[in-house]
């Protein structure tokens, strides 16, 4: 359901503390960027996406025909015309495939596990031009996608030369921007969410359990001298001041707690 969609989207961007990352007590526009830049494709397209898993389910589409790769694409232009140079390219793109795996768990699979190993097969089946139409869009944002395209030698032509999927795509991009591991890393988002359910039996509470998800995920790029188990709230409020004011940013971490995030909101009681 949508509101599913919706609730998880937003415990993943405002949960706290995270540390040089988007949420709610930072003063800075990188929480609303975060929000906006998944809700507007969720919302936009959930119907459009609903449909299509409808169609699949009923043997209208094959796991070829699911439109990935084209409504990622959709996402992505409807958030840049709206919110310009400021959009999270990235976590729209995740959006897209959180409202993908939703729409599965609520119309084919309820077992998200296997409603997520469902989807990244799908990944392996997108045809090569829907690649390239991704590839063209991301290009046409400019920036770090367009250099790391240029790095990759990635181009639309080569997407269809070699008919490459979306698999091959997010595993290439990963290389270089950590944001897209998550969309190549299929074990690593199941063991994310395996540390989130467990965090949430402990605490009974999303917003903490993502918080202490987030800070387990990027625990090798904080300082080894905190104790993150015993921190204080204000403790990481600091870190995290001095982390952004430092330079450094850890959102690359958003996806899996997004994932994270889809899987409390669809199991917890």
């Amino acid at each position: 359901m949508l509101i599913d969609v919706i609730k998880a989207l937003f415990y993943a961007c405002s949960s706290y503390p995270k540390v040089a990352a988007p949420h709610r007590l930072y003063p800075s526009e990188d929480y609303e960027i975060c929000i906006l830049s998944t809700l507007i494709p969720a919302v936009s397209l959930y119907s459009h996406v609903a449909n299509i898993v409808s169609e699949f389910r009923r043997g209208d589409r094959s796991i070829g025909s699911l439109e990935i790769g084209k409504t990622m694409a959709r996402g992505i232009s409807i958030i840049v015309q709206d919110m310009g140079f400021r959009a999270n390219v990235a976590l729209a793109i995740h959006s897209v495939f959180s409202s993908y795996l939703d729409a599965l768990i609520d119309v084919i699979v309820r077992d998200f596990r296997e409603a997520l190993r469902r989807l990244y097969q799908a990944l392996l089946y997108v045809p090569a031009d829907e690649t390239s139409e991704l590839i063209k869009v991301l290009r046409s944002v400019g920036g770090e996608y367009a250099r790391v395209l240029d790095l990759l030698e990635l181009s639309e032509r080569r997407a269809v030369m070699e008919g490459m999927n979306l698999a091959d795509l997010f595993s290439l991009m990963a290389r270089h921007m950590k944001v897209f591991e998550p969309l190549a890393n299929q074990q690593k988002v199941l063991s994310i969410i395996a540390s989130a359910e467990n965090y949430f039996k402990i605490t009974r509470n999303i917003n903490t359990a993502l918080s202490l998800t987030f800070i387990e995920t990027v625990r090798e790029a904080l300082p080894q001298s905190i104790n993150l188990a015993k921190a204080q709230l204000q403790d990481l409020l600091k870190l995290d001041i001095s982390y952004r004011k430092a330079g450094k940013d850890l959102s690359y971490a958003m996806p899996y707690i997004i994932f994270a995030s889809l899987y409390l909101v669809k199991s917890a009681p």
